[in-house]
């Protein structure tokens, strides 16, 4: 630590800043320039070791805050002026509301912050009081006293029908919504818009805009023309997924996405009860723009299919090999067996040939699944009879069965990374199943299988009689 204290404090700044914050979460969907970055143990402790060393610290200690409700605003640390012109980013909790004395406080405090740039407001429940207008008064203030960008999680939750005009150059919007709602063209007024769904097939002309930032497009039971997804793409550089989710009336079967043809036209061969899609993601591949020849004679050359949820109903290994042979560069599968007739139809399969059908995924690295072991004509032989055995043995064993066709998979597939695993009725003997739930990871290399897999919730073994 003592040679640390004798580096120039440039050099020493640029050290505590790779360390300084928690590494983002995968699962935080915020965009990168408004992401609120949480403090590290390291820092904190690095922080008090002498004064030197903690006045290079203090910038990354207080440039992100989190302040709870207004009393930890009136606290000490927030009080003093050399603090208050360190934030940069302010993420307004749960118990902010739109009463007067909070109001009060905001309109004080949120000028002496030079320099902030953010204030987030995606975990802060702006309708707790829609009837006495609070949302309205809480993001008008916000606008009204800091030139900074203001952060909200919908866009349903900007005011409506109220006397308070809202700036929305300022408002960033993680999920905006395009539908019915009459504020609708008014997301393409956002600073920021990072992800938009599209409700329902009848909003054609939600393509006439542009949605600054956006990274995201969800449309939803979307069976219309494509002949806007040339421009809409070119006009959304950072655009880089598109997600098409079906429901059973607006079925994939009624698409209008040329590169499905061959796959809608075996689809009919198979039996259109036999499986439907939950949802099908586009992926951009090049993030340069194509020429303008280019995007009339191949709309779709920079996109691939890599995500995909299918629901099967029978013809397992049919329905299977469909899939494998039509997208083999899936990085993503969603596997649901769900039969609509379960006495009368049977959806069980040979391990083998559902390991020759994966195989043909050149690139896979999650499977999500339901039922999907359960199905599985063993070549393992039966689990040890469960008579008076108790149920954690019972767990057990199946468990072990499961980790075993994992595994086998996982050697098939060698860019495989991990399972999704539910199995509501997991056959342990005879009559008896074991539900199970849980995550498995692959060890990259040789393919061992790893995690813990438990009884799904609620559920409990089931012994016919």
């Amino acid at each position: 630590m003592s040679k640390l204290t004798l580096l120039p404090e440039e050099l020493l700044c640029k050290i505590i800043e790779s360390f300084a914050y928690l590494p983002q979460s995968l699962l935080d969907d915020t965009p990168p320039d408004f992401e609120f970055k949480c403090v590290s143990s390291e820092l904190r402790s690095l922080s008090m070791v002498d004064k030197r060393i903690r006045r290079v610290c203090l910038p990354f200690l207080f440039a992100y805050v989190r302040v709870r409700d207004a009393e930890q605003l009136e606290g000490r640390d927030y009080s003093n002026p050399c603090i208050l012109d360190l934030i940069k980013h302010v993420h307004l909790l749960y118990a902010w509301s739109g009463n007067s004395q909070d109001l009060s406080l905001l309109r004080d405090t949120l000028p002496q912050l030079k320099h902030l740039s953010c204030i987030d407001l995606t975990h802060n429940p702006l309708w707790i009081n829609l009837t006495n207008g609070g949302e309205s008064a809480l993001i008008g203030t916000v606008l009204d006293h800091s030139s900074s960008m203001v952060l909200i999680k919908s866009f349903w939750l900007l005011p409506r029908d109220t006397p308070i005009a809202i700036d929305l150059s300022k408002i960033v919007v993680l999920r905006g919504e395009y539908s019915s709602n009459p504020i609708r063209p008014s997301a393409s007024s956002c600073a920021y818009v990072s992800e938009l769904d599209v409700l329902g097939d009848d909003q054609t002309d939600f393509w006439l805009y542009v949605y600054r930032g956006l990274r995201l497009l969800r449309l939803y039971d979307h069976t219309s023309s494509m002949a806007w997804f040339p421009a809409f793409t070119s006009d959304h550089p950072f655009l880089s997924h598109v997600v098409f989710n079906y429901d059973i009336e607006h079925n994939f079967r009624h698409h209008s996405l040329p590169f499905l043809d061959s796959f809608v036209d075996m689809s009919r061969q198979i039996g259109p009860e036999n499986f439907t899609l939950q949802y099908l993601i586009l992926t951009r591949t090049r993030s340069h723009p194509l020429s303008a020849s280019s995007l009339d004679t191949m709309p779709f050359r920079n996109w691939h299919v890599s995500k995909l949820g299918i629901f099967i109903c029978s013809s397992s290994v049919e329905v299977l090999s469909l899939i494998s042979t039509s997208f083999p560069h899936l990085d993503e599968l969603s596997i649901c067996f769900e039969p609509t007739h379960p006495a009368e139809i049977d959806l069980g399969y040979d391990l083998d040939d559902l390991i020759r059908l994966l195989a043909r995924f050149r690139s896979l690295r999650t499977i999500y699944s339901r039922n999907l072991f359960s199905l599985v004509r063993s070549p393992f032989g039966e689990l040890v009879n469960p008579v008076d055995l108790d149920t954690q043995t019972l767990g057990a064993q199946a468990e072990r069965r499961v980790h075993q066709y994992a595994s086998r998979i996982a050697l098939a597939v060698p860019s495989l990374l991990e399972f999704s695993i539910e199995e509501t009725s997991f056959p342990v003997h005879g009559s008896v199943t074991w539900p199970l739930d849980g995550w498995l990871s692959v060890a990259s290399g040789d393919g061992k299988v790893s995690g813990a897999l438990r009884p799904c919730y609620g559920s409990e073994a089931e012994f016919d009689n």
